[in-house]
């Protein structure tokens, strides 16, 4: 999996992001891919459910 050039992209043309805020996400993405992964495993969903369920609640938590 390779994600890093698409957040590089996307937040790269976001005003006030900075480079020390892209190498801290770019890095966090296997962090992300790790908690999707155990989420599916523990709650025995698919890694798609596990990550759209991760999406929404950090849209509700930046609401």
């Amino acid at each position: 999996m390779n994600a890093g050039g698409v957040v590089y992209l996307d937040l790269a043309s976001t005003p006030g992001i900075g480079q020390d805020e892209l190498d801290r996400r770019i890095a966090g993405i296997g962090d992300v891919v790790a908690a999707v992964h155990r989420e599916a495993d523990r709650a025995g969903m698919t890694t798609l459910d596990a990550a759209e369920r991760l999406a929404a609640a950090r849209l509700d938590a930046a609401r």
